[in-house]
């Protein structure tokens, strides 16, 4: 029972470490709960061929599992999982080495009973403690930081935590040399040597967990931030297409303005009005999809990107049915949706994408639904989630998660899906509206 403790936790700490080493350095395939279940499954092979105490052996398995489940589990090539396995396993090597000779030196006596239980729950604890340490540094110096390109070296901070750990272990180890413990002392060394062990698992986990957070955090209120100044660029569209409304109405105006100089013979006069009426952002074309004039700007400039590549573009927009959306909102979703479909489609030939937006008979829902081409099935062999070839991948999601933010604020649904057959993907949206409209609201 002893030995299956210490060999236990010692492949439990492996396993912890390998998770985020793989997890830091490549992107996954599959959800995190399968990767756990392939995980334990391999390490548990590893437990048990561990009882055999051949030590050729289990070097060799343990570089085989990892390279198997970086291989298999992960993107990458299968010479980078290899070059990965090998490191692992000599980190994993030096840091069983390296405790025996401090330890030795540090306690002489310590090489005579060190295979003996509690010293050989310490010492795993003591060398896998070095391990995590390590590894702990070569993810933190190497990862790669595309996105959030400053390391926050305050997390150099965790590695006090497996450093006291170590020297306090040493230090039952140096009083367990002078003192003989009786065996219930030994029993609350080895617990206290688990306990030891919790926390340092605790703390790597909280900090993970943290920066994990914040992160996204960051990044939501990027997405929120780039929501609001787009809303504020729509805005000024549409105060450009008031504009160009006035000029049309002041026409008139202007061409009796023209007759006369005309009939003051004020020809470089006229030139130059006539130039400067030429140059007027007021006067260049919009057109008109909706009766919503926030969304009319909108759509327009998807219609404008489709034209240009070759995407065909169908809407049918209800009057009125929008009106309760506040600006914000409004460019929130049909933006993020809009820039899904146009990234899907623009890899399909013939491609196109059809918007709608109806009242739900009967109900209170405005429905929003969209059809795009799309030539793979957009979501993961597992778990159900969308993949994404953006060139950030950070902020994959966060798109979507902006538009479920809304839905729910209005009380409505959100259902995505693919259909294989005609190669097309499906955004349904029900919103709520704050009351029931009718024709003549």
């Amino acid at each position: 029972m002893e030995t299956f403790i210490v060999f236990f936790l010692s492949y439990f700490i492996e396993a912890i470490i390998f998770w985020a080493y793989s997890d830091t350095f490549f992107p996954a395939k599959f959800s995190p709960q399968i990767r756990a279940a392939f995980l334990s499954a391999s390490y548990a092979i590893l437990l048990g061929f561990s009882f055999l105490k051949l030590t050729g052996l289990n070097l060799i398995l343990y570089t085989l599992i990892n390279f198997l489940l970086l291989y298999l589990l992960h993107r990458t090539k299968w010479y980078t999982a290899c070059f990965h396995a090998i490191i692992l396993s000599a980190l994993m090597a030096a840091c069983e080495i390296l405790p025996i000779g401090i330890l030795s030196v540090f306690t002489p006596t310590f090489l005579h009973h060190y295979d003996i239980f509690p010293y050989s729950l310490i010492f795993v604890i003591f060398s896998k403690g070095l391990f995590f340490i390590a590894a702990y540094l070569l993810i933190f110096f190497f990862k790669k930081e595309t996105y959030h390109p400053q390391k926050d070296w305050h997390s150099l901070l965790l590695l006090f935590t497996p450093v006291a750990t170590i020297f306090t272990l040493a230090t039952l180890i140096k009083v367990g040399e002078y003192i003989s413990l009786p065996s219930s002392i030994n029993i609350l060394v080895s617990i206290s040597a688990i306990l030891l062990l919790i926390s340092n698992i605790f703390a790597f986990g909280i900090n993970q967990y943290t920066q994990k957070k914040g992160a996204q955090y960051t990044d939501m209120q990027l997405l929120l931030q780039k929501e609001s100044d787009t809303a504020a660029y729509y805005k000024m569209l549409l105060s450009q297409h008031e504009s160009q409304r006035i000029l049309i109405h002041d026409m008139k105006k202007h061409l009796q303005s023209l007759e006369i100089l005309n009939s003051a013979k004020e020809y470089e006069k006229i030139d130059t009005y006539i130039h400067t009426l030429l140059q007027s952002s007021d006067l260049t074309e919009s057109a008109r999809v909706c009766d919503h004039h926030m969304l009319n700007v909108i759509l327009s400039r998807y219609q404008r990107q489709c034209q240009e590549k070759y995407i065909t573009f169908h809407t049918d927009i209800r009057s009125g049915v929008l009106r309760h959306l506040p600006d914000a909102d409004l460019t929130a979703i049909f933006c993020n949706i809009l820039d899904n479909a146009l990234e899907s489609a623009s890899k399909t030939d013939h491609a196109l994408i059809e918007l709608n937006v109806h009242r739900k008979e009967h109900t209170p829902f405005a429905v929003i639904t969209m059809i795009n081409s799309c030539r793979t099935d957009p979501f993961t062999a597992h778990n159900h989630q969308l993949i994404t070839s953006k060139k950030e991948p950070s902020s994959h999601g966060f798109g979507l998660k902006s538009v479920r933010r809304i839905v729910e604020r209005y009380e409505g649904s959100m259902n995505l899906y693919y259909d294989e057959k005609d190669l097309l993907f499906h955004t349904i949206i029900l919103l709520r509206q704050p009351y029931p409209s009718t024709p003549f609201s």
